[in-house]
């Protein structure tokens, strides 16, 4: 009888101990979840404010001097500084916005910009300038490639949508220069370039600066 009594006791004890070691694991997991979430929602902050979330695609194609084709390609995410006034939409007030996006690779020099004036009302557009900044791969020469003005330049700005209530917008912008243009990359030898870019754009308005 006494066995049978201490075999129970020890049983007993034993499921107290499982059951215990189950609420501390239970409770462990449960503040590695919350750890886990803030830190996920400290980096998501850090991204947002680095501007991380959204990115400008930059590609480049030409031909170097001795005709090696070149293909360029690279991602802007970042930006550097204040990000309300390096990418942001602009009401001026008469029915156009004034739309500027500068963004870097990796917070060195490797960056790029565009700016432009948008009717959302007629679709017209005015690009007032691009322009970027990187090294090309394979090849270690650093680009550096303004693009404006309208001659021996064609500059083509696609809106895929826009929303000034909201801040999103999305455009494709794609510039191709003869083997005139002042500002190729190689002398004599014309570019394709693309930037696109897709994201979230900090909103002033005509003579203020209210979201």
């Amino acid at each position: 009888m006494f066995k049978k009594l201490r075999i129970a006791f020890i049983a007993v004890v034993a499921l107290g101990v499982i059951s215990s070691c189950n609420k501390q694991l239970k409770e462990d997991i449960d503040d590695l979840e919350k750890k886990l979430a803030e830190e996920q929602a400290k980096t998501q902050q850090l991204q947002n404010g680095l501007g991380a979330t959204s990115c400008a695609n930059v590609r480049m194609r030409t031909n170097t001097g001795d005709d090696v084709a070149i293909d360029f390609t690279d991602q802007y995410c970042f930006t550097y500084g204040d990000a309300n006034s390096d990418t942001y939409i602009q009401d001026n007030g008469d029915s156009t916005y004034y739309v500027y996006v500068e963004k870097y690779g990796n917070l060195d020099d490797n960056y790029t910009y565009i700016s432009f004036t948008f009717n959302p009302y007629t679709g017209e557009k005015d690009v007032d300038y691009a322009y970027f900044r990187a090294g090309i791969d394979g090849v270690g020469d650093e680009v550096r490639v303004d693009l404006d003005g309208t001659t021996d330049i064609t500059q083509t700005l696609v809106i895929n949508s826009f929303d000034f209530n909201t801040g999103n917008i999305s455009f494709s912008y794609t510039a191709v220069t003869t083997e005139n243009y002042y500002d190729n990359y190689y002398s004599d030898k014309p570019m394709t370039v693309n930037i696109d870019f897709s994201g979230k754009l900090f909103r002033y308005r005509y003579n203020t600066s209210n979201r």
